[in-house]
């Protein structure tokens, strides 16, 4: 997910903390800020963002319900998604 690059952390951590709570079975296996990186071209007339790496676990619904709340916050520019399975080792 990329927030506004002059995002600060007390607003990151707030956002953080609004995802932790919409997992209610689920959690947060790893967070890494990436830092600011700038991007090809302009996002919400922003030329740079914040990233960060989010691994979560949970399910169908309060996935949906987070990305209710990154559709909403207008620090987040952009975010994605994606569903991950595990390989079972031999």
């Amino acid at each position: 997910m990329s927030f506004r690059k002059d995002i600060t952390k007390a607003e990151s951590e707030a956002i953080l903390d609004l995802i932790k709570k919409c997992l209610k079975d689920g959690k947060i296996t790893s967070s890494d800020n990436l830092g600011i990186k700038h991007f090809s071209y302009p996002v919400k007339k922003e030329t740079a963002g914040n990233y960060w790496l989010l691994k979560l676990q949970g399910s169908a619904l309060e996935v949906k319900e987070i990305e209710k709340i990154l559709r909403q916050d207008a620090k987040i520019l952009r975010y994605l998604l994606t569903k991950s399975t595990k390989v079972k080792e031999k």
